[in-house]
């Protein structure tokens, strides 16, 4: 018995020392570590370079076009399939439009509708109710759509529903949004 307690722990023993020794004793991953560290500054401080002279150059460029753009007044629907007005008042009349008014007169801009998406039908009993933009509405029942306000339910079926606006104005054909299309 006392030959089994000696050689456990001088098994351990050696054990620990020898553990001991690896991890004291320094290695080859300790460079690469301090290497990969020297590396790993060198590429932050190239992204924060190029960051900065992208946000300097290029970024403030296009962001300051497309903000241009969007703010202005626009002529035409630029998701329209229409052809754009022509600029000569003469043609106008010849093509049967209407006269927007003095020729150096800036035409009114196109209303743009909020977007609206058809997600779901439900049909319980006589009532027909339809998912849009996540809401479930009734028939006749007002759309919330945040800021814009007077957008109704006017029709609801399985594949289809249409939305009309108190204003006849803003849409004097009613909006027909298919399922599951915008």
């Amino acid at each position: 018995m006392p030959n089994k307690k000696l050689i456990i722990t001088l098994v351990c023993l050696i054990s620990a020392l020898g553990g001991g020794a690896y991890f004291f004793y320094p290695s080859k991953q300790n460079t690469d570590f301090e290497s990969s560290l020297n590396e790993k500054s060198q590429l932050n401080n190239l992204k924060t370079d190029l960051t900065e002279g992208l946000k300097t150059s290029v970024v403030d460029k296009v962001s300051n076009y497309v903000i241009n753009r969007a703010e202005g007044l626009w002529t035409k629907d630029p998701f329209s399939d229409a052809p754009p007005p022509s600029e000569n008042p003469a043609e106008k009349k010849s093509e049967g439009q209407l006269d927007q008014g003095e020729p150096g007169q800036l035409e009114k801009p196109v209303i743009v509708h909020p977007v609206f998406i058809y997600s779901g039908y439900m049909e319980i009993e006589n009532r027909k109710i339809a998912f849009i933009n996540g809401s479930e509405y009734e028939v006749n029942e007002e759309i919330d759509t945040g800021l814009d306000k007077g957008y109704y339910v006017e029709t609801i079926e399985p594949n289809w529903v249409t939305i009309k606006h108190k204003d006849p104005n803003r849409t004097p054909k009613p909006l027909t949004v298919f399922f599951g299309n915008p």
